[in-house]
């Protein structure tokens, strides 16, 4: 895989990453989650194992209350799915590129999370 296409560097300008995170916020509570286990399915694993996201309560309460309209859950949601984003293209080998054209299409409502190819490498 090329490595400049992993790099979230590539979307290092104030702009580009507004952008991006306003798509993000943009989907509903369970689909900021949803959207990052497809991330994490398509993640190339360094080692043997695959990334996983765990939710904990508090991510499943936040998960709820956002549903139901909370904005400082929701903002909490959209902060830590954010994270864990980031978090993925700096340590696995993920296509930055891939994932923003495809947040961006899920964003726009053209394809569901649920219709997102799942690839295990």
């Amino acid at each position: 895989m090329n490595t400049q296409q992993t790099l979230i560097t590539q979307f290092d300008n104030l702009d580009s990453r507004r952008e991006l995170h306003r798509q993000f916020a943009a989907l509903r509570p369970t689909a900021r989650y949803a959207f990052v286990q497809w991330v994490c399915s398509i993640a190339h694993p360094i080692g043997q194992r695959s990334p996983v996201l765990h939710m904990d309560e508090r991510s499943r309460e936040a998960i709820k209350l956002a549903s139901i309209g909370d904005a400082k859950a929701d903002d909490y949601v959209t902060n830590e799915t954010w994270g864990f984003l980031i978090m993925l293209t700096a340590m696995w080998e993920v296509p930055i590129r891939r994932v923003a054209e495809t947040l961006e299409s899920v964003a726009r409502g053209r394809i569901r999370i649920s219709e997102l190819p799942q690839v295990k490498v």
